[in-house]
């Protein structure tokens, strides 16, 4: 899966290439899926905000044998993509390790728990956040990138992100973020990839 840019207003497109090489998971063997996305990057994290506010929009994509892949988008670009420049940007080895979350039905039904009552996806360990990405694998435990999500009545924001499979490498994410979105915006997001992906 490649991550497209788009406009703030449009669904985020997602598109398959098979130009470039897969990066290798490198906490789990069996084959992957994903691509290594940043060649060249800016360890600066930057979106374009409305008031300091930003638009999320999750795309959604079919993923072997039967889960969905779901993406955030923040301000029409693909959060991976954010993410891996910024980690690239700081010279880490193993960026662009992450990818978007691979569900199953059962966890769509289940979405609004994931990200906005702090529900988590990890089966293991003892990492506390909210799971936004998941590893090129397809399994989330393998190279979660989470965040702490704070929900007022108006507002949505990520701050705090973390990578638990980088415990002990020293990686900063403090000057990634904090994203904040307008509540309703956010749970319209969600609602909408529910809706495709659940009917």
């Amino acid at each position: 899966m490649v991550c497209a840019t788009v406009g703030s207003s449009s669904e985020p497109q997602v598109t398959s290439d098979t130009h470039h090489s897969s990066k290798p998971c490198p906490y789990a063997p069996g084959p992957v899926r994903g691509q290594s996305r940043a060649d060249t990057a800016s360890p600066k994290f930057e979106t374009v905000t409305t008031n300091g506010v930003s638009e999320i929009l999750f795309a959604v994509e079919p993923w072997a044998p039967t889960g969905t892949l779901l993406t955030p988008f923040v301000d029409g670009r693909c959060f991976v993509d954010l993410v891996t420049e910024y980690e690239a940007g700081h010279g880490w080895e193993d960026a662009g390790i992450h990818e978007g979350l691979v569900l199953g039905k059962e966890d769509f039904r289940d979405l609004p728990q994931y990200l906005l009552q702090g529900r988590t996806l990890l089966q293991f360990g003892t990492t506390t956040g909210t799971v936004l990405l998941g590893c090129t694998c397809g399994i989330v435990d393998d190279g979660p990138f989470l965040a702490d999500v704070l929900v007022t009545d108006d507002q949505v924001t990520w701050r705090e992100f973390k990578n638990p499979m980088a415990d002990g490498l020293n990686w900063d994410y403090s000057d990634l973020g904090p994203i904040v979105f307008d509540r309703g915006q956010y749970e319209q997001a969600i609602a909408d990839a529910m809706a495709r992906v659940l009917g």
